[in-house]
């Protein structure tokens, strides 16, 4: 059964997608009597679907000395990748000329802000001001969404004190 006290970036793209899919996935007893909304990709589907041939090589291209934080899918695996990526970022890592020379990023970065949303940031990069965030997305363009997500990423990275340089998508095309 999902949680219902904390909000993720599922959420917000459930929400998107249909407002009535959002409110079943949130009252799974009422599911049984829907008929409105089709049926959506579950976590896993729905990470496929971004993510295509190429999306390492590209990402290794860009940031060499990139770490991955683990998908999580527990409570538990959360509050460790929070744990993680807040210990990455405390350390400096990051932060600083140097970071962005040598191509450091946080692939799969994972925070929580003071309301309780929790996101899962595709890529958060060095810059020389701040952090980068980016949408990986596996296609030529963007559209709204990807606007609504990464300006969820941004909000949470602000509420969680951490000083946001820019943000942005990383583009994967197919060609």
């Amino acid at each position: 059964m999902p949680s219902t006290d904390l909000l993720s970036q599922d959420d917000l793209q459930r929400w998107r997608a249909c407002p009535r899919a959002h409110w079943l996935h949130q009252h799974p007893q009422a599911r049984a009597h829907a008929t409105h909304c089709q049926a959506l990709p579950d976590e896993a589907d729905a990470l496929l679907l971004d993510q295509g041939p190429g999306a390492e090589q590209a990402l290794r291209a860009s940031y060499p000395e990139a770490r991955l934080i683990p998908t999580p899918h527990t409570d538990a695996e959360w509050d460790a990748a929070i744990a993680r990526t807040q210990a990455e970022l405390a350390q400096g890592w990051l932060l600083g000329p140097q970071a962005q020379e040598a191509g450091r990023a946080l692939i799969g970065a994972c925070l929580h802000s003071k309301e309780g949303v929790r996101v899962r940031i595709d890529v958060v990069a060095a810059g020389r001001l701040g952090l980068r965030l980016f949408k990986l997305k596996y296609a030529t363009v963007g559209d709204e969404a990807d606007v609504d997500t990464v300006a969820l990423w941004t909000h949470v990275v602000l509420r969680g004190g951490w000083r946001v340089q820019g943000t942005g998508l990383l583009l994967i095309d197919a060609d």
